[in-house]
């Protein structure tokens, strides 16, 4: 892989070798980082046909708000998401906006003890008239990590 940078905080360009039976990968990335948490961050590939963009934005400490664009060749994906944190919980809500459908999601993580957490996901789609819902755990004692997930779709 080649990267070139303008600075120490922008990456512009990468050039991923590839194999005898697959071309080489022209990837163009443009990185902006800023001092108080913002971040741009747009990719495309040689020929412009998959372009994908974020954009973050903190709200104040425990607040922020992100929004990612995707244009593949196929079409786009629109979506926009709201984080909160505290100091012992993680809530997302996010809205993602496709030619095909429109899907809402919910999500909270709450710490139980320093080394468990607990919490789940409910997503709806407005194509399919389904709700899907989902529950994990995650134990870390430092050394050791054990994670588990539940998912279902309800009609």
């Amino acid at each position: 892989m080649y990267m070139c940078a303008l600075s120490l905080s922008v990456c512009v360009c990468s050039y991923w070798i590839g194999s005898q039976n697959v071309p080489p990968i022209y990837q163009y990335r443009l990185i902006l980082p800023f001092d108080d948490g913002r971040l741009v961050n747009i990719s495309t590939d040689v020929e412009f046909s998959n372009i994908d963009a974020e954009f973050k934005i903190p709200i104040d400490q425990q607040q922020s708000a992100k929004i990612n664009l995707s244009l593949p060749q196929e079409g786009y994906q629109l979506s926009g998401e709201y984080e909160y944190n505290d100091s012992s919980s993680t809530t997302q809500v996010a809205v993602t906006q496709s030619p095909s459908d429109v899907t809402t999601s919910v999500s909270y993580m709450q710490s139980i003890t320093p080394y468990l957490t607990l919490g789940g996901i409910g997503t709806y789609s407005n194509k399919s008239a389904t709700v899907t819902r989902g529950f994990a755990g995650i134990y870390s004692d430092g050394e050791n990590v054990l994670t588990t997930q539940w998912e279902n779709q309800v009609r």
